[in-house]
């Protein structure tokens, strides 16, 4: 009872409107019943509703289902989302990257003349990329937090119920899963181009002009 105190003048606090107000211990929204062994909830319910006027019976096991099918078709959309930027972003950079070496086919091979070894060519590609995800996935988080947080009310009248941010915890290591995603998607898509500069024969390219 105390937890639903709590509730209560939290919700009310928020802006929550109950059709009945007053102090919370003085009202009654609902009732459980407790069922003895081998009733069936579904003959109960009528025997309830055809005794009682103006009451509503709701099964448990009813409003568990129907919320859990609402939070699986939402997080199945959010799964397909997710799958779908993935793949377009590794699809998108692994055509960008081998362009944007070749353009950079010169430079490479003046290296090498240079005295640069293959490994040295590999590492600053691959220093290049790491670079970019690392940068990208931070600016992404960032303008995640400036898109979601300071809407927090926003938000929360627009669903119409309450809502309930992870801890600070939960939500640093989400963010922290994130940037590993886009790191290792950047890696992903940039590893065709390094290793085609590391096995880069500086002749064959000035031979080719």
């Amino acid at each position: 009872m105390n937890t639903l105190k709590e509730i209560y003048d939290d919700a009310k606090g928020r802006g929550f409107g109950f059709i009945s107000d007053g102090k919370a211990g003085s009202k009654v929204s609902a009732v459980f019943v407790r069922l003895s062994e081998g009733a069936k909830a579904d003959s109960t319910a009528v025997k309830i509703t055809s005794r009682i006027p103006n009451v509503s019976v709701v099964k448990r096991d009813a409003v568990f289902s129907e919320i859990s099918s609402s939070l699986d078709s939402v997080f199945f959309i959010l799964k397909i989302l997710a799958v779908s930027v993935t793949l377009f972003t590794v699809i998108s950079l692994a055509i960008i990257f081998p362009l944007a070496v070749s353009s950079r086919t010169a430079e490479f091979s003046i290296l090498r003349i240079l005295g640069a070894a293959h490994k040295k060519c590999a590492k600053i590609l691959l220093y290049e990329a790491l670079f970019i995800s690392v940068a990208g996935g931070l600016s992404g988080i960032a303008l995640a937090c400036l898109l979601v947080f300071p809407f927090c009310t926003a938000i929360d009248s627009a669903l119409s119920g309450p809502l309930v941010f992870p801890p600070p915890a939960i939500l640093f290591l989400t963010g922290c899963a994130v940037l590993l995603a886009v790191i290792f998607a950047v890696l992903l898509s940039a590893l065709k181009s390094i290793i085609a500069v590391s096995k880069l024969e500086p002749y064959s390219v000035m031979k080719q002009g």
